[in-house]
């Protein structure tokens, strides 16, 4: 009898499954990590209204820390085929994507660090191939 290849395409199909779910898991916990570390500082703990908008991140830049909320609220979420990178806190959309009624230019967090990370995300699905 030959040596032959035993095909078990439900066995291929979950592990195949498994191994996405993993590297979505790796390719968000990645882009967690770096939005984090790019959120700027005031470095002034504990400091008044005005000294903290004074240290206020420009237009076009990651937020700086006030209170830590908006870093802290990082997470993400596997879905079925897709992992969702982002934040429940009001106002982290307003700072991702500006808000004109209030003046507020954009201050984008998120899109920076995919675009950035690019390689290193794609590196995490090569993995499974």
């Amino acid at each position: 009898m030959a040596a032959g290849i035993k095909w078990e395409p439900d066995k291929f199909l979950s592990e195949l499954e498994r191994a996405k779910k993993t590297a979505l898991r790796r390719a968000a916990v990645l882009v967690v990590a770096s939005v984090k570390k790019s959120f700027g500082s005031t470095g002034v703990p504990g400091a008044t209204k005005a000294v903290r908008h004074a240290g206020r991140s420009r237009p076009g830049e990651p937020p700086h820390v006030d209170t830590g909320t908006l870093r802290r609220s990082i997470t993400y979420k596997i879905a079925k085929d897709s992992a969702f990178v982002g934040s429940n806190v009001v106002y982290a959309r307003a700072l991702e994507m500006g808000y004109a009624p209030g003046g507020l230019a954009p201050r984008p967090y998120l899109r920076p660090v995919i675009d950035r990370e690019r390689d290193e995300i794609l590196a995490c699905f090569r993995d499974i191939l």
